[in-house]
């Protein structure tokens, strides 16, 4: 967190002048401009962000009836929470910052390859995601968190596995596509994937807790 404020500082005082571009369509072309002070302003805000999941997850941590009640999988969860909820906002800051200061390189057609890194860090979070989802107890902060999965370990633990399998799925081959096909249809393809495998995942939960006998009647 502090090296993200410190990021967001140093582009505020050292960034250039110009107009820098603050918003990219799905071609990767900037459709809007800004200036330093308003790119540090949007970075304290992630910064903001990341800092208060930092400490809910932390504070989450030592809450003992809480772990106890999530047993063997309490800490771990709100320190992975803690994890993600630290290096996504940390790679947005990273990308903002190498914006800034024109940093990255260029396709032939002078197009900055923004789309392209943020296909691969999209790609590495949903693998990660993928490996820990299926394997998560019910917890507050993470998962296939619907009614009927809040209200069926089975519903919980059926529809988790899928969304885990399908989000390793397409983060494995989002990391495989990034470099090779064009950026905008990876971008396109990897929300498209997004969407079905939220779907998908929550008619799983709907769909296991209508069979489940021990199923609960409120979340």
């Amino acid at each position: 967190v502090g090296a993200m404020a410190a990021t967001a500082l140093a582009v505020w005082r050292l960034g250039p002048t110009g107009p820098l571009p603050m918003h990219f369509n799905m071609a990767g072309q900037v459709d809007r401009w800004g200036d330093r002070n308003e790119m540090a302003l949007v970075m304290g805000g992630v910064t903001l962000v990341a800092a208060g999941i930092a400490a809910y997850c932390a504070r989450a941590e030592r809450d003992e009836a809480l772990t106890e009640k999530l047993q063997d999988s309490g800490r771990f969860t709100f320190r992975f929470g803690r994890m993600i909820g630290l290096l996504a906002p940390a790679y947005v800051t990273l990308l903002m910052s190498l914006i800034t200061f024109d940093l990255f390189s260029r396709t032939e057609d002078g197009q900055l390859t923004l789309l392209r890194w943020t296909l691969g860090g999209l790609s590495l979070l949903f693998l990660v995601l993928g490996a820990f989802m299926g394997k998560a107890r019910p917890n507050p902060v993470l998962g296939v968190r619907t009614y009927w999965s809040l209200t069926s370990r089975l519903a919980w633990d059926k529809s988790n596995r899928l969304a885990g399998r399908l989000f390793a799925l397409l983060g494995l081959a989002g990391l495989v596509a990034a470099p090779l096909v064009p950026p905008s249809l990876g971008m396109a393809i990897m929300v498209a994937g997004v969407l079905l495998a939220a779907a998908w995942s929550t008619f799983e939960s709907w769909r296991v807790w209508r069979i489940d006998p021990d199923r609960k009647q409120g979340a």
